[in-house]
């Protein structure tokens, strides 16, 4: 009788075995980083997926006289409420890249007005440990700056084990 009332406990144990081994990271990158000039508490929400794969380099700065400005809002409270994005007060920047399905983001915006130059810097951890890819298109609000600007990209994805 003893024997089968340890079944349970057996099988619970399998289990907790199982999940604690098979659901593990397949890389331990940590956190995404942002820092700079980037207002880390207000996130952008596209209208859609993949507006920026209709874009050139030198769209991805969204001002006011942007041909997609309508299609964005924000969001100070990560969506639970989204307002139109406020051109007076705000700018998006964004960069589309494709990566790894498991990566980690450090972004940086830096602003120098007495030249008129923005640049934005995407370093990327990249696991490569998977085999499906996914695009990021790298959203970050700014304050607003004149679509005259120019940008500056500085991207550089490395891969970890």
């Amino acid at each position: 009788m003893k024997r089968w009332m340890n079944t349970p406990l057996l099988a619970t144990m399998a289990v907790v075995t199982f999940l604690s081994i098979g659901c593990k990271k397949k890389c331990d990158l940590g956190q995404d980083i942002i820092s700079g000039e980037i207002k880390s508490d207000i996130s952008v929400f596209p209208e859609a997926g993949y507006l920026t794969a209709d874009l050139s380099n030198d769209q991805y700065l969204i001002t006011a006289d942007h041909p997609y400005a309508d299609r964005y809002q924000i969001s100070a409270d990560r969506g639970m409420t989204k307002s139109d994005v406020n051109y007076n007060e705000y700018s998006i920047l964004c960069y589309p890249m494709t990566v790894s399905c498991f990566a980690q983001f450090d972004r940086s915006v830096a602003i120098d007005d007495v030249n008129g130059v923005v640049k934005y810097t995407i370093k990327v951890k990249d696991c490569g440990k998977c085999k499906e890819d996914r695009y990021v298109e790298n959203y970050v609000v700014i304050r607003a700056i004149p679509s005259s600007y120019l940008i500056i990209f500085d991207t550089d994805i490395q891969t970890v084990d």
